[in-house]
Formats: structure tokens, sequence, C-alpha cells
């Protein structure tokens, strides 16, 4: 059946795989100032109580085995008030990453955190925890679609600027799993690895080199994360048994889903409720009596493969145990609001005779979402969805009924949805055909197909309100950003309304973490002022690995490997290697099993030294 223009634009968007190009510099320095802890700081999943707090720590060379970290939390950013502190000790089993779950915390306070190893201090973080019992108010942003390929994090740093919310929420696609220029060709803002991810070191490559960016990490430094993850931080189109671009030859499904999820748990503040079940991230946090926020897994855990009928009871997103968890959630919820933090968008988006326009949104789940929407309709009031994935802004009612929904009074809506902007990913070249989306889709309120930003949803005990915010560019560094538009909710209305103005936030902003490490650094090592090795991917080896590494300028670079008893059993000539981040791929399979040192050379002056098990 022949499709018109707005059809063919709306397939396009869901599947293309190409970025507009800049030639703009890549602006990421990795200062040895910051020496161990270039990775920054990071905290999440607050509750009254308690917070994750977060780093990574990259070993001093010839530093091998356990690395013990202090840690400590305080009300003052000279911590002369520390309320709490402890060690953690990290390893290669967990790429060095630390992650503590601080507790006995006052409830709605702001805290500051710091970490100290190997002789040297962080960056001071900054986080807070969450009211109990009466909230008259909350403010948070939520964020998706990050893909560092396709340009500059420029929202990470104008929301984090503003220094007028409570915390960030991520709703998946943090990082994006392709290749190199196969999903966003910005020359200037290349991969690591420049392959795409399949295997657990490379997906923790793609994690270190993300968190090198360094709007990225002012943005996790200042303001607690709430994360779940989408399908790009394994796979695009993933669901329980694979995912669209998994190909025959990339192995085990499963090994690497596996290895995408033990990646993240590893590198993002996210509270890992049941150690033995990885796959469980969703979970619920209360906001005192103001709103509880559910956060879903809708991937991993039950999926159905997407081309299977939309309209299959048995078919699902969610599977019954979460589904029955969702439901039951709602329903013992005593807060205001009920908010769901999700993934894909729930409320339909149809065009004539065409259908729907995305199976992998909650239209290729219809017969799952009108059990939900019903149930919510018989049981429940003022729901609010947030969403993510589809890399545009949309503000939606959700009828219960499409052909009963009443566009003009809002009647037959159980509750509206707010759909944030992608940070960088690929969206509609041109803003067209949104009065056609919107005439088709009639509870679609708000639409915009192309700019990038963030969502800032503004809560109170009469009114949700969302506030769309766009850069000026993904192409080039820069802090402009302009206003989109608000939509409101009002309470017990469950449908949506123009905001008069956008929602703003009165009270004095907490002082912001500075931006230097906790301590003077006076004693840098020479070595790392040329050479710094973030990590050796996968140690074990079984027959290559690589070194993820960050040059302060271009250098010849040579590789050796000896054994025990220090005999030269390995070597390579890299030749003249340019400034900046750089891996390197080495292939030792004709080596025996067992322990090496390998060592790094400028010239005759050696830079860098580690071990390695061949296994």
């Amino acid at each position: 059946m022949k499709k018109t223009y707005l059809q063919f634009f709306l397939v396009l968007f869901c599947f293309s795989l190409h970025a507009q190009e800049n030639v703009f510099p890549d602006r990421i320095v990795v200062d040895p100032m910051y020496k161990p802890f270039y990775h920054g700081v990071a905290s999440g999943d607050p509750l009254n109580d308690r917070v994750i707090i977060w780093t990574r720590v990259t070993p001093d060379y010839g530093q091998a085995g356990n690395i013990p970290v202090v840690w400590k939390v305080a009300t003052d950013t000279l911590f002369q008030n520390i309320v709490a502190t402890g060690t953690f000790v990290t390893d290669q089993s967990r790429d060095y990453t630390v992650k503590v779950d601080v507790s006995g915390l006052q409830p709605n306070k702001w805290y500051y955190y710091v970490f100290y190893a190997l002789n040297k201090y962080s960056i001071i973080g900054r986080t807070r925890t969450f009211p109990e019992g009466y909230a008259d108010s909350i403010r948070f942003a939520t964020v998706s679609g990050s893909n560092y390929n396709a340009g500059y994090f420029n929202a990470y740093r104008t929301l984090a600027n503003r220094n007028d919310i409570d915390a960030i929420f991520h709703l998946g696609d943090y990082i994006y799993e392709y290749a190199n220029n196969e999903y966003g060709n910005n020359p200037n803002r290349t991969l690591d690895p420049l392959t795409e991810c399949i295997s657990l070191d490379s997906y923790e490559l793609r994690y270190s080199h993300y968190k090198l960016d360094e709007d990225l990490k002012f943005a996790h430094q200042q303001y607690p994360w709430f994360v779940i993850w989408d399908d790009h931080e394994t796979a695009n189109n993933s669901y329980k048994d694979g995912a669209e671009n998994h190909q025959s030859g990339e192995g085990n499904w499963h090994d690497r889903m596996m290895s995408g999820v033990r990646a993240y748990l590893n590198w993002m503040p996210i509270r890992e409720q049941y150690p033995n079940k990885p796959l469980k991230i969703n979970r619920k946090v209360a906001i005192g009596d103001l709103t509880e926020i559910i956060f879903l897994e809708s991937r991993y855990t039950a999926r159905d493969n997407q081309s299977i009928n939309i309209d299959d009871p048995e078919k699902t997103m969610l599977g019954a145990e979460q589904r029955s968890w969702l439901l039951n959630s709602l329903d013992s919820s005593n807060t205001i609001w009920k908010t769901i933090a999700q993934q894909v968008m729930f409320a339909p988006l149809e065009v004539p005779v065409y259908g729907p326009v995305n199976n992998d949104q909650w239209d290729g789940y219809r017969f799952e979402r009108n059990l939900i929407q019903q149930h919510i309709h018989d049981y429940n009031n003022n729901v609010v969805v947030l969403t993510g994935d589809i890399h545009t802004s949309w503000a939606n009612d959700l009828p219960l009924n499409k052909t009963t929904y009443n566009s003009t009074t809002g009647a037959g809506s159980i509750g509206v949805e707010f759909v944030t902007p992608s940070i960088t990913s690929k969206s509609f070249p041109f803003n067209v055909g949104v009065s056609v989306i919107k005439t088709a889709n009639p509870w679609i309120k708000y639409a915009d197909l192309t700019n990038k930003g963030y969502n800032i949803i503004d809560v109170n005990r009469n009114r949700i309100q969302a506030d769309w915010y766009f850069v000026n560019t993904i192409d080039n560094r820069e802090q402009v950003e302009s206003y989109g538009d608000g939509w409101v909710d009002y309470l017990n209305q469950n449908h949506l309304e123009h905001a008069s103005n956008r929602a703003i936030r009165t009270q004095a902003p907490p002082v912001f973490a500075p931006a230097l490490p906790f301590t003077d650094h006076t004693s840098i090592d020479d070595n790392y002022d040329e050479l710094i090795v973030f990590g050796i991917y996968p140690n074990p080896v079984i027959n290559t690995f690589t070194i993820q590494y960050y040059l302060t300028e271009a250098r010849k670079i040579s590789l050796k490997i000896v054994n025990t008893s220090g005999v030269e059993v390995y070597s390579k000539e890299l030749g003249m290697v340019n400034s900046g981040i750089q891996y390197s791929n080495f292939d030792i399979s004709n080596l025996k099993s067992g322990t090496y040192i390998v060592s790094i050379y400028s010239g005759n002056k050696k830079l860098h030294f580690d071990k390695i098990i061949k296994s």
C-alpha cells in the first residue's frame, strides 16, 4: 500500500542510522590533576535516608590486586562536618569501579562526598536525600538518548548549570553499542572502541570513554541520578531472546546481554537490590507524600519479540510478575501523584492506513497496555508516565478508548505522558507533519520532532508540569538553550492543558560542588604527564587484549611483554601515536598461559607497566 510522505518520514525516523556531520574538534581533555579519579564521581537512587555514591579508580602503573578507597560524606564542601565515612575495596573484577550505599542520612538534605585512593582525593560530588512525610514540591529533569558519536552533550551542561533541580532521571540509551559512524558520524566525536560492543570488555571501554566527557561528568557531579536502561545499553530493539542487530556471528545473545548488564551495573550509580537477579532494576521510591516514582524494566526480563502480532493476548513487554508488581504499586501508593518512569512511548502513535509507527513501543503490545490502562481507570488517579527512547518531544493524554476520547475536554483520558527529547540521538531533520500527526492522534497535545534537550518536571500538591528546554546545537560545545513549551496536568484532572508560564523554582539553590579535586596535587607523577592508562580489557586475556590510554602529546610508542623470569616474549612498535584518547589491540595467542608484565615505552623511557594473565 502506498505510503504518504508523513508515513515515510515516520518510518525513516524510527529506523534510520545516520546523523549530520560536523567539523568541530573533540574537546575531551584528561588532566593529570584528577589522577586517579579521571572519570569523576556520581550518585544515584536517593531515598530519605540513603544514597548511592560512585567513582572509578584508574590504577597506578604497576598497581595490581585490591585497591582500598576511602569515602566521606559531609554537609559542607570543606568536610568540616563529616556525617559518614568508610572504605570500599575495588579490583579488576569490577573494572576498578566503586559503589557505596551510604545510609543513616537525614531526610530532605543536600550532602557532599569525596573519595581518596592511591594518596589522592577525587573531586567533590553533591547529592541529596528526599523528604519523608509531608512534601510541598519536587523538581527533576528527564533525559534520554545520549549518543556520543552524534554530537556534543551540551544539554547535560546547560541542565546542570541551572542549579534548580533535585535529581536527573535518565530513561535509557545512556550509551550506544554501535560501531563508530554506524549511528552518528561526527568525525570529531569518535567512539572507543571503534567496533560494535559485544563483549564485557568492549562495553566497559565504551562506558569509560563516555564518562571522560566533561559535560557528562559535571552533570553527574552535581546531582543524584535515577537510571534505567533501554535497548542500546546492549543492542538495538532488544528483547529477552535477541535484538534487531544481534547477528548469528556475534555469539550467544544471553552472554552478550549479561555483559552489557554487568558493565552497566558496574559503571552506573544504581542500587543493586537483588545481587542474584541483576536484570531486576524495576524499583520505586516515594518522595514524601507527594509522588511515588515507579521505575520499569522493559527489555530483558520478559519482553517478547516485537514481530509477534500486536494484539496477541500473550504478548508481553513487562511479564506477568512485573505487571502485577506495577499495578499493586499503583494501588498501594499513598502519595498524591503516581509517576511511572519507563522507556518507550505509552500513548498510541499511528498514521492513517499504515497503523502504528513502531511496534517496539507500547503500540506493539496493545493487549498488555489495555490491561494496564483499564486498571488505572478503575482504581487509580493522577497517574503520570515519563518516557524516553523516541529522540523527540511529546505531551500526550492517555486515552482509555481512542474512539470515545474527547480531545476538546480531555474526557476519556486516564493519565498523561511526558516524552523527553534526546541529548544528541538522531531525530527528524525538520519539523514537518506535526499537525497531521496530531489530527490522526488527537490525544497528542504537543510534538517537536527536531530539537535536542531535556524536560524539567515540576511537581507540587496541585499540579505536575513538564517544560521542554532545547539546546541551540550539538555540533560544537556551547551553552545556549531556549524554552520550548510547557504542559500541565492538574490534580484529579488526568488530562493536559497548555501551561501559561514555565515553572520556576524560587528558593535559593545549594552551593555547587567545586570543580577541582578536594586537595591540591603538588606532586604529579611525570609519567602521568605523558601517558595515562585507563585499563587493559579483558584481563585475564584469552588471545587478544585492548589498552585504553591517553597521550598528552603525540609521540612514538612501543609495547613489550616479559614473562616472570624477565625474558621478553612479545614486542610491538606502534609508531607515532596522536595525542588524545587512544586504544590499541594486541594479539598474544602464541603465548603460553601464565602471568606477564606489559610495559609501554616512548623511546627508551618506560611510561607504564602492568600485570596481565594469559588464560
